[in-house]
């Protein structure tokens, strides 16, 4: 059985200090911040800072960098003079020890509460999530994820399954997206890059 916890990290629109989970290790709070630092504010400006905003995307991913596996959901936030910025809950496991059958209920945990995550970023309050009891059931209740999703076909949800999971036992670095709304799927089976960045936040 996995020892799991859940994790919150970016920024909310009433909120002025970053948010992140004081249970993140420094390992894994490092891997963000490095792709965050570099990508969100770089030479080029980033589609965040100029232009018309585009509508919001929430994304299930699933990244494995080496020993570790990122399993979670993210979206489009905002500080509190309305800059765009990454929010994002999320499930860390080894990588050497998950199996499928192991990230299937989890993938499935975060697909079913998409419609919950994105309401609270709207609302831009942490308050609101933490007063609920999502944040306990990924440990005690992922295996009943199946009867719970937000979309009633289970073939399409095994197929969200399947894209997550490509490359995944083959290769050291999988960076896999799937967008909730419109179905796009995103494959990088690379390290992290400001491209990557920029094709999720951008």
């Amino acid at each position: 059985m996995l020892n799991l916890e859940l994790f919150f990290l970016g920024k909310l629109r009433k909120h002025r200090e970053f948010i992140i989970s004081p249970k993140l290790s420094f390992q894994q709070r490092s891997f963000w911040d490095s792709w965050f630092n570099r990508c969100h504010v770089d030479n080029k400006l980033t589609p965040f800072l100029v232009g018309k905003k585009s509508s919001r995307r929430v994304w299930l991913f699933l990244i494995k960098q080496q020993n570790l596996t990122y399993i979670g959901i993210a979206t489009n936030s905002e500080d509190l003079v309305g800059r765009d910025y990454p929010f994002l809950a999320f499930t860390v496991i080894s990588s050497e020890t998950c199996l499928q059958d192991e990230l299937t209920p989890l993938v499935l945990f975060f697909q079913a509460h998409a419609t919950d995550f994105e309401n609270w970023v709207v609302q831009g309050q942490m308050d609101d999530i933490l007063s609920t009891s999502w944040h306990t059931q990924l440990a005690n209740d992922t295996q009943g994820c199946d009867s719970q999703t937000d979309t009633n076909n289970e073939n399409d949800l095994q197929a969200i399954i399947k894209v997550l999971y490509a490359d995944y036992q083959t290769e050291a670095y999988v960076s896999n997206w799937y967008d909730i709304k419109s179905t796009k799927i995103v494959i990088h089976p690379n390290t992290l890059t400001c491209s990557l960045y920029h094709k999720i936040f951008g």
